[in-house]
């Protein structure tokens, strides 16, 4: 079972890795103690979220070298954006559609009931005075990729589980948006 992902739904008392099979590995969440039956309640907060992700190829390019040069110094997060990255479907960048969270994306965002105003940025520009939050911290490495209505499972860094929904999103400065065929 891939502790970042988990089960993605239970099915008939059971939990369902991302593989598809009974997770023995949660007993926890398996729904049913496994010798005398007892039955258990899950929360949502017992499941992990983890939706499809859309990437552009330049945001993906930069961001892996960055997570690449992370792994000593921020193994964790590096680790987290790195899986993060592998599992995001790859658009070239002016495909990437405009409510898609991006380097430079503003973002609304829930969390454990706050919500938030942000930023995503590279973390030589990361200010939280301003609002602004580095790709390269727990909630940047959750936010990358998402859509408005989208919500993903993250740990905080002291391995919290907290479940974040974006509210909503304006792309970069400077986004370039195709404007399809021209009607000439």
């Amino acid at each position: 079972c891939d502790p970042r992902s988990g089960m993605t739904r239970p099915a008939q008392g059971t939990s369902l890795c991302v593989n598809q099979i009974p997770c023995l590995s949660h007993p926890r969440r398996f729904g049913a103690e496994r010798n005398n039956r007892a039955m258990t309640t899950t929360t949502l907060q017992d499941f992990v979220l983890s939706p499809d992700i859309v990437i552009g190829f330049d945001d993906h390019r930069v961001l892996r070298q960055l997570a690449h040069a992370g792994i000593s110094n921020a193994s964790t997060v590096a680790d987290e954006l790195l899986y993060e990255l592998d599992r995001a479907e790859v658009l070239p960048t002016e495909q990437v559609p405009p409510d898609v969270i991006r380097l430079g994306s503003q973002v609304r965002y829930r969390s454990d009931s706050t919500e938030r105003d942000v930023t995503l940025v590279l973390p030589a520009e990361a200010d939280i005075d301003q609002n602004r939050v580095s790709v390269m911290t727990p909630v940047g490495a959750a936010l990358i990729g998402l859509r408005k209505g989208q919500s993903i499972t993250w740990l905080t860094r002291d391995g919290r589980k907290q479940v974040l929904t974006v509210l909503s999103v304006s792309p970069p400065d400077g986004y370039f948006v195709d404007p399809g065929p021209s009607a000439a």
